[in-house]
């Protein structure tokens, strides 16, 4: 059989790059999961009506609020029952949903709020970064800081390979030893620190990559969209909780100076009167309380909990 010319081969590569980059074009993998999620959710939230003998919430946020709150629906459920059991010496039944998930954004907000609206909730409890989205000052800081990130993830992956025998190195390249599995087959100890001094680089760079040179801004398409959906909730007589989130001692020293007074006052903006109620986290808590600067540790969640149940609880009486 006769061996094709190399003109055919760097043809047949081309047209493979070509229909690559069309697919890559017009469907977007990482789109194409953000919608599978936010249909999922849509269906979930279709099916949702609280009762008229109960005090519905709905949770919304990304990754950020999720991570804060309890696992199950159910224990957020208890723990507020027995808060206002507590507070107001009677039973109160108390049914929440999570709609907190991965990304979500005011456009989420904007797709989902008939669905949202339609399942008659008492409160909406929604995370302040979903109304007010950080916006980079510099768009080449991103770009440096993402080359950043690329560099620590490199850097890791051949750190991860150190003091290793070759058989295990070839398997880690395979994909076939990744995460706790290759800390468990380790050669001694200085691999594991070597490991997560080199993780924390690598959040390290992620949150800065997030928060320096942060901007708040009270005209862009996110708070225009957020406030719409705040109004019309206000409207129907939802009440609406904006939740500032813990945030760890690294993103102070990162964030600009007055981000956070800047953006309370964005959201306070939003309602003229008062109707509008802001439970913002008192405390800045050590970065130990988070696994990665940004979403809360087990320790970390408790420590919000033991202050939110409660806060939350007396919004509710």
């Amino acid at each position: 059989m006769k061996d094709p010319s190399p003109l055919f081969v760097w043809k047949l590569i081309l047209l493979v790059i070509l229909v690559a980059g069309a697919f890559m074009f017009f469907f977007d993998p990482l789109r194409m999961v953000h919608e599978r999620k936010n249909d999922s959710l849509s269906s979930q939230l279709s099916r949702l009506h609280f009762s008229e003998n109960e005090t519905g919430i709905i949770f919304i946020g990304n990754s950020l609020m999720d991570n804060a709150l309890p696992l199950k629906e159910q224990d957020i459920n208890k723990a507020l029952s027995r808060e206002l059991q507590k507070q107001e010496k009677r039973n109160i039944s108390v049914s929440t949903f999570n709609a907190a998930m991965g990304d979500f954004s005011a456009w989420d907000l904007k797709s989902l709020k008939d669905e949202i609206m339609n399942s008659s909730p008492s409160v909406i409890v929604v995370q302040s970064e979903v109304i007010v989205a950080r916006y980079i000052k510099e768009p080449e800081l991103q770009e440096r800081n993402l080359d950043r990130i690329g560099m620590w993830s490199g850097l890791l992956e051949r750190r991860l390979l150190v003091g290793l025998p070759q058989s295990m190195q070839d398997q880690a390249k395979r994909g076939k030893l990744i995460g706790d599995k290759l800390i468990k087959q380790q050669i001694g100890k200085n691999l594991k620190v070597e490991l997560e001094k080199q993780q924390k680089e690598l959040y390290l760079a992620i949150t800065k990559s997030l928060w320096s040179g942060q901007n708040v801004s009270d005209t862009s398409a996110d708070f225009l969209t957020s406030r719409e959906f705040i109004q019309r909730a206000l409207s129907q007589g939802i009440r609406v909780i904006v939740l500032e989130l813990p945030v760890s001692r690294a993103i102070i020293s990162l964030a600009p100076e007055h981000y956070f007074t800047q953006r309370t006052a964005a959201i306070r903006s939003l309602s003229s009167r008062g109707r509008l109620v802001i439970l913002r986290y008192p405390r800045v808590l050590p970065d130990e309380y988070f696994r990665d600067f940004r979403h809360l540790r087990p320790r970390g969640r408790r420590e919000f909990l033991e202050w939110f149940i409660p806060a939350l609880a007396r919004e509710l009486m």
